[in-house]
């Protein structure tokens, strides 16, 4: 599966950094709050707001729509807006392309038992959800990087098919943010 390059990662959260938290996290019967909040973190240019801030996720729950059953998070990262929008929606979608960010955030809503949101690897340009599916996609810090997933196109063309999929994938009525 392609991937994003190291300065989109980093713009993100470090990727080494991420990384060993997610060793950590393997390893460690600690929580992911408490791993995330150790100062060799934060010396790896980690910052556990990141991970924990919920005003990150607070716009997005002041412009949701009034239907509420799903919501799909593209570029989810450290899924803090999904864990956000979780308790207003029946059903979530967290989407990342990149393996760590996927196994993070799959571990994060298995601990803290955030059982409506299922973390999908995939990539935003072939978003793996049926038409109409979402009555909210929230694009976090990813609309200026998508071109690097396909270097080879004009960016803006690029750009257009992440907004065309997430357009499909909204229901009547629904908001993309």
């Amino acid at each position: 599966m392609e991937s994003y390059p190291s300065n989109y990662l980093d713009s993100v959260a470090p990727y080494d950094a991420v990384a060993e938290l997610v060793r950590e996290m393997r390893q460690s019967n600690r929580s992911w709050h408490s791993i995330v909040r150790d100062e060799r973190f934060a010396r790896m240019g980690l910052k556990h707001s990141w991970f924990t801030n919920p005003q990150k996720g607070a716009f997005y729950r002041l412009v949701t729509p009034a239907e509420r059953m799903a919501f799909l998070d593209v570029g989810a990262g450290s899924g803090i807006v999904s864990a956000c929008l979780g308790p207003s929606y029946e059903k979530g979608y967290a989407l990342d392309l990149q393996p760590i960010f996927v196994d993070f955030m799959s571990r994060r809503v298995a601990e803290d038992t955030i059982h409506n949101v299922e973390v999908i690897h995939g990539n935003a340009l072939a978003i793996p959800l049926q038409d109409q599916a979402v009555d909210l996609v929230a694009i976090n810090n990813l609309l200026h990087w998508i071109p690097h997933s396909d270097p080879d196109s004009d960016p803006r063309q690029v750009q257009l098919q992440l907004l065309c999929e997430a357009h499909r994938c909204l229901k009547p009525g629904g908001k993309a943010v």
